[in-house]
């Protein structure tokens, strides 16, 4: 058996050679020999017959002198491989370009036939713009086709599937709706309760149009907007500040959004007892019983809960985004007793601390980056606040004005350049090691603490501690 040969026939695509081996090589040996490398081209090894081929068998033995090994999918698995990349890119590239151009072309006629009108009103722009356009009918009549014209993709069967896309196009509009049918600027006061009441409607016929996990995160989530912006406007609570409670609320719903994504219908609940003690109505006796748990229906459940997590914590982190910006420019230290001041700024710190340490597990990009985002914003603004700069220069003096520039242009890029440094280097540091469970128990006791103070800091921040202790006390 030392010097007995054997003849082997490869075939592979248009490619047909025939070799004489030693007995005893392996198939493994053989396409070591040739370069055939089939783990790259995911190809498979066939005899005539169709038997699979293993790349351990041995010529001679386990394989016949004679026969033909088929290297199957050799440059069909890589000419599918290539066509599937192609036409995968495509399928991505063609959706985006369609997305982009309807973006641009809806924010230009939002622009020409609702900003420009509406800034016709406040700046005087002499003959720039001419008399139709700075008419009340067509900023009417502009602002009800840029809604319709926001809102149609979002009707439709094959629309946008993103969680921002449902929220950015019922807020633009619901906006033009809003700043179309108010009469300016007579009402400008107004304006922000109309805004959020036509962002609800609008977003509200949405979800009867086409119904959707993210469809109706929306329509609560404009509801509780519309909601606050009208308890403001019609009650004794118009003397308080907003946003420093929205802000605090809004961090409260992205933390807990994971957990109240998750909805198990009644009627799948495992535990009969439960079951009995969740009865619609007293009078009913006979228990429907629970369906059947399939894996279809889990699926379902799941993709359900991913769908409405995302598209909670797509609407509160474009919330705490806006409501934080004007919390932290808007300290309210220029009074005698700056103490709601204090408060404030103390909202801001622990809001940073809780946005900075939120979802550290997560995986997909809106939990990583979001919040974080959100926090280096109120960071930023933070510096540029202009009764923070009024109370420091009257605390400690004209002398004290370098100084705070000095913050304001070196700190603050400092403070950035050293973020932007020390978050990779952490990265590649924990990418070789298992979590510490020691760091991420630490990480939890802040995060909790900055929840917890929160609501007490937005309270008192707010004013409603004050108006409370005035009204009721």
């Amino acid at each position: 058996m030392a010097g007995a040969q054997a003849s082997i026939t490869v075939v592979g695509g248009s490619r047909r050679e025939d070799y004489v081996l030693p007995v005893g090589m392996t198939i493994a040996g053989l396409l070591a020999l040739i370069e055939v490398d089939l783990t790259d081209l995911q190809a498979r090894l066939t005899l005539g017959g169709g038997r699979a081929v293993d790349p351990s068998d041995v010529i001679g033995r386990d394989i016949p002198s004679g026969s033909v090994v088929t290297i199957v999918g050799s440059q069909e698995s890589a000419q599918a491989i290539a066509d599937d990349r192609q036409a995968s890119n495509s399928r991505r590239f063609q959706p985006a370009m369609a997305s982009s151009a309807f973006m641009f072309a809806a924010l230009i006629l939002t622009l020409v036939g609702v900003a420009a009108p509406t800034a016709a009103l406040f700046v005087d722009v002499g003959q720039a713009l001419p008399p139709l356009v700075t008419s009340p009918w067509f900023r009417v009549t502009s602002g009800l086709l840029c809604a319709l014209m926001w809102t149609a993709p979002l009707m439709t069967r094959k629309g946008p599937t993103s969680e921002f896309a449902h929220l950015g196009y019922c807020a633009a509009a619901g906006i033009s709706l809003g700043v179309g049918v108010t009469p300016l600027p007579g009402s400008l006061t107004f304006l922000p309760l109309i805004v959020s009441w036509s962002a609800l409607v609008l977003a509200g016929l949405v979800l009867f149009t086409r119904p959707g996990a993210s469809a109706r995160v929306n329509v609560q989530a404009f509801g509780l907007i519309a909601a606050t912006m009208t308890i403001s406007s019609f009650s004794a609570l118009g003397a308080v500040r907003i946003a420093p409670i929205v802000f605090a609320a809004s961090i409260v719903f992205i933390s807990l959004a994971p957990h109240l994504a998750l909805q198990v219908p009644d009627h799948q609940v495992l535990d009969l007892p439960l079951v009995m003690k969740r009865l619609p109505t007293i009078r009913q006796t006979v228990i429907a019983p629970p369906s059947r748990i399939t894996q279809a229906r889990v699926k379902k459940t799941v993709r359900e809960a991913n769908t409405r997590s995302l598209s909670m914590l797509a609407s509160a982190t474009v919330i705490a985004f806006v409501s934080g910006v004007i919390t932290a420019y808007q300290l309210p230290l220029n009074e005698e007793k700056p103490y709601a001041g204090y408060a404030t700024l103390a909202l801001c710190l622990l809001a940073i601390i809780g946005l900075l340490t939120n979802a550290r597990a997560k995986r997909d990009r809106l939990t990583h980056y979001g919040p974080r985002v959100v926090a280096l914003a109120m960071w930023a603004t933070i510096f540029f606040a202009p009764e923070w700069s009024e109370f420091i220069l009257r605390s400690t003096g004209e002398a004290a004005e370098p100084t705070l520039e000095m913050a304001r242009y070196v700190a603050l890029p400092l403070s950035l350049s050293v973020l932007a440094f020390l978050a990779p280097v952490i990265a590649l540091i924990r990418a070789g090691r298992e979590p510490s469970a020691l760091v991420g128990r630490i990480l939890d006791i802040i995060q909790g603490l900055s929840l917890t103070l929160l609501l007490p800091a937005a309270t008192y921040g707010s004013g409603l501690f004050d108006l409370v202790w005035r009204k009721v006390l």
